[in-house]
């Protein structure tokens, strides 16, 4: 049930706590405190329903029916995911327990950079350290290579960096940021810049490629069209070289 919509886009509703809790987070958040979801769990155990005094923020990818993206239509938690998770250990371990409402706030939005924008604006007066958190580092980075790649226009058909599990010869953000973090990316490439270099001269390299081809899949034959070759190497291999 729709309340009210606030200025910067956001539905305002009530759901169902059991729902909420079984909601993604959104794989740009910030690697999750153990010790602050315990602290919360601890504060809220005689009350669980307090855990709504904020509401939780769920960030939709706008769906587009000229788009096969498995990405697109998707919800996650983007703010709360620490009260979420102590959400999904309740239920999981009383699991007869009854449903009850929470406070939630749905913006929907175009694309991850989006979304990243986003996650900062609500995070500019908290402790996060985006200089140190490999997730939040990753994310400058994934931001940077968006900015370079996606074209404006009607953004869902023309971008070609994704949210979520997508199709090549698109690229899935996802994936592109667990890889960053697990291969600590940052270490060797320093900045945002240079990261949106590498992929530059990578993505003409594997154009070049394409157009020295005398049969092409089709899937090699979108990857033209769009101007964008990166998201056939499924290994990243162009971070690599």
């Amino acid at each position: 049930m729709q309340i009210f919509k606030s200025f910067d886009g956001s539905e305002w509703s009530v759901s169902s706590a059991r729902e909420v809790s079984n909601l993604p987070v959104w794989q740009g958040n910030r690697v999750i405190d153990r010790n602050h979801a315990n602290t919360i769990e601890n504060s809220v155990q005689h009350c669980i329903k307090s855990l709504d005094t904020n509401p939780f923020r769920i960030a939709r990818i706008k769906e587009d029916i000229t788009v096969m993206d498995c990405g697109a239509g998707m919800s996650m938690i983007i703010d709360g995911q620490h009260r979420c998770s102590v959400l999904a250990n309740y239920f999981k371990n009383n699991p007869e327990f009854p449903d009850f409402p929470v406070l939630v706030a749905t913006k929907t939005f175009d694309t991850e950079n989006d979304i990243i924008g986003y996650f900062r604006i609500l995070n500019s007066t908290k402790a996060i350290d985006w200089k140190e958190d490999p997730v939040m580092i990753a994310n400058t980075y994934l931001q940077a290579l968006s900015s370079e790649f996606d074209r404006r226009g009607n953004a869902r058909v023309n971008q070609v960096l994704r949210s979520g599990r997508t199709l090549r010869p698109f690229l899935s953000l996802d994936r592109l940021r667990e890889y960053i973090v697990s291969r600590h990316i940052f270490e060797w490439i320093k900045t945002p810049e240079q990261f949106v270099e590498r992929a530059r001269v990578a993505n003409t390299q594997a154009l070049a490629n394409l157009r020295s081809l005398t049969v092409l899949s089709d899937m090699q034959a979108r990857a033209l069209l769009y101007s964008f070759g990166l998201g056939l190497d499924l290994s990243f291999s162009w971070l690599l070289c």
